[in-house]
């Protein structure tokens, strides 16, 4: 089944590709937000199929046929596991643990509008593609990745952390595997999705600061740009699990708690892009460390201003209307692809 989702995720990828090169490549006049939340899609997800030789021979057939690798315009990490180097190490692994907090949300938040009919086909795709980038990453910050740019992983806390997340994981990504693959009934396998994918968020947030910690105070980078990076990727997940409350809300499930999730979920996500733009007073954390972040965070803010409106709206009570539901369906992964591509400027900076 697993292959089943790899296939799933590349025909995702394949199509999101083929799209890009017609709107956003051959006719150059029509970049725009879509065109930027594809690359940062593509961004995420690309090296991942590079990562076997049957993979890689697929993806290179597909992707030269169409225009040729060296056309995505993206860098690949080192072909070798000694060039990379412990800043490089420290800084992906922040940044990739901290996505894997996203993906939990993203998944789960798929399921909710496949589930209300809400571009069905697009978000079981985008699932079965997020299960599999959550597997490889997982077993990449454990084991390594030239592909990933990660070395195999040494910290004993982070390594407990890990097996914690492996635990939950294994429950959680089953039920997301069976919703994906189902062909008749998924009730159940829906149900455990809502109701394991907080769990599996919180197992990995905790290792994401287990991370941060054993990386920043081992002086492989500076403490206070591990935090930055942290919190920056947590923007990432924050989106997505704002984007899965709001549609829980519309769903009618734990109407009430779920209302009062969103709205911390909302001010979490406010001030923590505050505190990126500015930094801590203590200096605990810096303010935005380049023009290029400084940039892109006021995108992200910009991008931010009208989801949280209709957020807001329905976490202070209001009915959720038809529009409201394809407004956030429709504009949730542009937010994350900003928020993203800041999270990996951090990572350059680093």
């Amino acid at each position: 089944m697993t292959e089943w989702l790899f296939v799933i995720g590349l025909l995702t990828v394949w199509s999101q590709t083929t799209q890009l090169l017609s709107h956003c490549v051959w006719h150059t006049n029509r970049r725009s937000a879509t065109c930027d939340r594809d690359w940062g899609v593509l961004e995420m997800s690309l090296p991942l199929f590079w990562s076997s030789p049957i993979r890689r021979q697929t993806w290179s057939a597909m992707i030269c046929g169409a225009v040729g690798f060296a056309f995505i315009g993206m860098d690949l990490p080192s072909a070798r596991a000694d060039e990379i180097t412990a800043l490089q190490n420290a800084a992906r692994k922040v940044n990739l643990a901290g996505r894997q907090r996203m993906l939990t949300q993203f998944m789960a938040k798929s399921a909710c509008f496949a589930s209300m009919n809400v571009r069905y086909d697009h978000h079981r795709q985008k699932a079965g593609f997020s299960h599999y980038l959550f597997a490889e990453t997982l077993h990449g910050l454990r084991n390594g990745s030239v592909v990933q740019g990660m070395l195999p992983e040494t910290h004993d806390t982070v390594l407990k952390g890990l097996d914690t997340v492996e635990a939950h994981w294994s429950k959680y990504g089953a039920a997301v595997e069976t919703w994906v693959a189902a062909t008749g009934d998924f009730t159940q396998a829906l149900n455990d999705v809502f109701a394991l994918n907080v769990p599996t968020l919180k197992a990995m947030n905790d290792t994401v600061k287990l991370i941060e910690v054993a990386y920043g105070g081992s002086g492989a980078m500076d403490p206070g740009l591990a935090l930055a990076i942290n919190v920056a990727g947590r923007q990432r997940m924050l989106s997505q699990k704002a984007s899965k409350e709001f549609c829980l809300i519309a769903r009618g499930i734990s109407t009430e708690a779920t209302r009062a999730a969103l709205t911390k979920t909302i001010s979490l996500f406010s001030t923590s892009l505050e505190r990126l733009k500015s930094g801590d007073a203590d200096g605990t954390m810096p303010g935005a460390p380049s023009n290029a972040i400084k940039s892109q965070l006021e995108l992200v803010s910009a991008r931010w201003a009208p989801f949280k409106v209709v957020l807001q709206k329905v976490a202070d009570g209001a009915s959720v209307s038809k529009a409201d539901i394809a407004f956030i369906a429709d504009n949730n992964e542009d937010l994350l692809a900003a928020m993203n591509k800041a999270v990996f400027l951090y990572e350059e900076v680093s």
